[in-house]
């Protein structure tokens, strides 16, 4: 994709356009001014999961559709995701290689965070806080390191050495995490910094796999292997547990669309995407048959792209040769202009110029661009 300059008289330098393309789909050539940004509403929203057995991480649209590998090379033994879908970012956790990585949501610049752990499980991110949190169920350890990994490794709990803590969730704005023990059938909850642990469940969490939290509707959910294979929830107190569907197949992962009234999770010896109605009425959807040997297990849902921008480019960054993406990870590059950042005199110096010849902004491929549906441009 390029955004370069139209070819006008001189008194509109300031303007420029973009030309996007993508397989099969003729170019579209758009005249704006200043600014360019991609509307969210022309992407689909998205469902990562892990396959365990073929070390892969997969993604597809929320009704199933569009199934396409993510990333397929660096991981031995993911099974947890998160997702931060402002900063763009994808998270998971290895206990093959007993690491955290991430990567963009295009799956590219996979990196890792932390080394040496001791079979990482469950991981959560507290994105305001700058803070990511998982469970190390080698040390039986509750952990937080920086969301890019900087800095020390936090010790915050130590669970015990008879203890199996699976799945973690944050409740950022409460200051409290929750997490699920595999083998003392329970949830507890702690202060962020690792104080005030308390039980908050000891009935009706065998076996119990992962956790999310619906905040808004004070409202926790888990998963259970073996005693029914369900998808339970109750108050984030503990109160008012409830079996919201049973018979799943060994239910790994969940991750909730609160806005959508939607719960997903993987089938692990069901070999399926499924989801349900928050509440568990209704039919449960197989959404995804992801077919014989195939084991899948983490999930996280990418929800941000329903509204607002996917990517922004404003142009005013008054010096230097690149323009930012202050919303994607697509910084473009300034091609053919001048070296001495007179390019950027437009506007009052404010914004970037036009020499009406044979200068260009380009940016990288990336899958963003390739539309399948009815697509805005707008400046």
């Amino acid at each position: 994709m390029s955004y370069d300059r139209p070819r006008q008289p001189t008194h509109t330098r300031c303007r420029g356009r973009v030309r996007v393309r993508a397989p099969g789909v003729p170019g579209l050539l758009l005249v704006l001014v200043a600014a360019l940004f991609i509307p969210r509403q022309a992407l689909a929203q998205k469902m990562y999961w892990i396959d365990v057995t073929l070390d892969k991480i997969q993604k597809a649209d929320l009704d199933g559709n569009n199934v396409e590998d993510f990333i397929t090379t660096g991981l031995q033994g993911a099974r947890y995701l998160a997702i931060d879908s402002a900063g763009g970012k994808i998270y998971w956790t290895d206990a093959g290689l007993n690491k955290i990585m991430r990567a963009n949501l295009d799956g590219t610049v996979p990196e890792d965070l932390v080394t040496g752990l001791d079979n990482p499980r469950g991981i959560a991110l507290d994105v305001p806080g700058g803070k990511m949190y998982w469970v190390d169920k080698g040390t039986f350890k509750i952990q937080r390191a920086n969301l890019d990994g900087s800095g020390s490794v936090d010790d915050l709990v130590a669970t015990g050495g008879t203890s199996s803590p699976r799945g973690i969730a944050v409740d950022s704005a409460g200051g409290k995490m929750y997490w699920t023990d595999h083998n003392f059938d329970k949830i507890q909850q702690a202060d962020l910094n690792g104080d005030n642990v308390v039980d908050v469940l000891t009935s009706g969490v065998v076996n119990s796999q992962d956790i999310a939290l619906d905040v808004s509707g004070g409202k926790m959910y888990w998963t259970t292997k073996g005693g029914g294979d369900t998808v339970r929830r109750a108050d984030l107190n503990g109160d008012n547990p409830e079996t919201l569907v049973s018979g799943l197949g060994n239910p790994f992962g969940l991750a909730l669309d609160v806005a959508g009234g939607k719960m997903y999770w993987c089938a692990q010896s069901g070999l399926k995407i499924q989801r349900a109605n928050l509440d568990g009425t209704g039919s449960v959807d197989d959404l995804v048959s992801t077919g014989a040997g195939t084991e899948p297990v983490g999930i996280a849902l990418d929800l941000s792209v329903a509204g607002g921008e996917s990517h922004h480019w404003a142009f005013d960054e008054t010096s230097g040769t690149t323009a930012v993406d202050s919303i994607g990870s697509s910084d473009g590059t300034l091609v053919n202009f001048p070296v001495d950042d007179s390019q950027w005199s437009c506007l009052n110096g404010g914004s970037l110029i036009f020499d009406g010849s044979d200068d260009y902004v380009s940016l990288a491929t990336e899958s963003d661009y390739d539309f399948t549906s009815a697509v805005t441009v707008a400046a």
